[in-house]
């Protein structure tokens, strides 16, 4: 294939403002949550989506207009994340005038989009330039970037980055949707229930004290995943028929517990004779109506916290394996339920600080309730969404294209031990 680089050309770079521009000077303080997500890496995901449109023009006015749109309801997604001098964190700032960047380029290659938009084994270097990186002015990063990239007579691509600090994927997900509602439905304003939940008092008042009063104000307010050039990718997948089959193997199991289940029981039996030590995960669980009072679905920011669980190596590879890490992501959600938000999150901070570099550790982003594939601008669905901004320990999870309730899973790492993982998920399944 041909140099990335060469094969990408950069059209423009349009500033959309919220329609219309009238907002007064505002700004969002952050929240405990915020802050332990501060200095994790940007959020990126890549959509991709197949037609045969020959005028990009029609298409790039009818997307700004209604970004410009939806905007107004988010204006936080064109402010930027500050650190003013007198205050001991950063704030969300939003002013008349601010904008999202919308890169716009085009790919003279005509096989990079079918190679790119598929499931196999794909170089993972190939996506970082469909994804924009947050624009930073001395201390302001912005809290979101947009790209849209046209592949000829194949389709195009649309790349979104907004800042963990800012939002979670619950939030991004949430406005991506909310953007194609209206630009396919020509509306001037999205469905009530898209409108965002601003009041953040709850967590302020319950959550305050929990706030570090001596944040490092050197902090990089912009960091990003850091790929290796001979990484791949690959999507795996569990299909509606083989979650029930997995399921059948517990008394009671929701689809997402049980695909957390397989693939650490998939990651243990990778590393063949290897019986000693403990596996670890992380798995996030959503607040929001676990707050008191309970926060609604459509909230704006981030409303999440890890849980971290550890099992022995060898259980996990026992015959019980999968009630074995089942038993344990039930054991942590019934625990925040017990200590509550306070002690939930001063465990996390003191995790979040123990050396892990020696551990088999593994983290599941994402949640199929996402409903990426819903997001349909008005050319159809789309036919692949990645989430770019991943290393090794992470199996970022989703729901399927295929729109029959099954769940994708997505790899990163060097290709042989993704061609491992891949024979022991294929291997698992077919034994069932």
């Amino acid at each position: 294939m041909e140099d990335d680089r060469e094969c990408l050309k950069i059209v423009e770079i349009c500033r959309v403002a919220p329609f219309p521009s009238l907002c007064s000077p505002k700004f969002l303080p952050l929240t405990i949550f915020d802050i332990i997500l501060l200095q994790c890496p940007s959020i990126s995901r890549l959509y991709f989506y197949q037609n045969s449109i020959t005028n990009n023009n029609n298409v790039l006015q009818k997307l700004k207009h209604s970004l410009s749109l939806i905007l107004t309801h988010y204006l936080p997604l064109a402010g930027n994340l500050i650190w003013p001098q007198d205050s001991h964190k950063p704030i969300i700032q939003f002013l008349e005038g601010d904008t999202v960047s919308l890169t716009v380029a085009e790919s003279s290659s005509d096989h990079d989009f079918h190679y790119l938009s598929g499931d196999g084994f794909r170089l993972q270097a190939k996506y970082c330039h469909l994804v924009p990186e947050l624009p930073m002015v001395d201390n302001r990063v912005a809290v979101m970037a947009l790209q849209l990239t046209f592949f000829p007579n194949k389709g195009f691509s649309i790349g979104i980055t907004t800042h963990h600090g800012v939002v979670d994927g619950k939030t991004s997900t949430s406005f991506f949707k909310a953007w194609a509602h209206v630009c396919n439905n020509n509306l001037d304003i999205t469905q009530p229930s898209s409108i965002p939940f601003y009041d953040r008092t709850t967590i302020l008042n319950s959550t305050s004290h929990l706030e570090p009063t001596s944040l490092n104000k050197d902090l990089n307010l912009r960091f990003s995943f850091q790929t290796k050039p001979d990484w791949f990718r690959y999507t795996l997948e569990l299909r509606s028929q083989d979650l029930q089959k997995l399921k059948k193997c517990f008394d009671e199991c929701s689809s997402y517990k049980a695909t957390v289940a397989y693939l650490l029981v998939c990651s243990a039996k990778m590393k063949s004779g290897l019986r000693d030590g403990k596996i670890y995960c992380t798995f996030p669980v959503d607040l929001r109506s676990r707050v008191h009072p309970p926060l609604p679905s459509n909230y704006f920011g981030n409303c999440i916290i890890g849980r971290l669980f550890s099992v022995e190596r060898k259980e996990v590879l026992g015959e019980n394996g999968m009630l074995v890490v089942a038993r344990e992501i039930s054991k942590e959600v019934q625990s925040l339920e017990e200590e509550g938000i306070g002690k939930a999150v001063e465990k996390r901070i003191s995790q979040s600080k123990m050396s892990n570099e020696k551990e088999e550790r593994y983290c599941m982003p994402g949640s199929p309730k996402f409903e990426v594939y819903s997001a349909d601008f008005g050319w159809g669905k789309p036919i692949k969404v990645e989430l770019i901004s991943m290393d090794w320990m992470l199996r970022p999870l989703a729901d399927s294209k295929n729109g029959d309730g099954g769940i994708e899973i997505g790899l990163v790492g060097e290709r042989n031990e993704l061609e491992m993982m891949v024979a022991v998920f294929s291997q698992g399944l077919q034994a069932l």
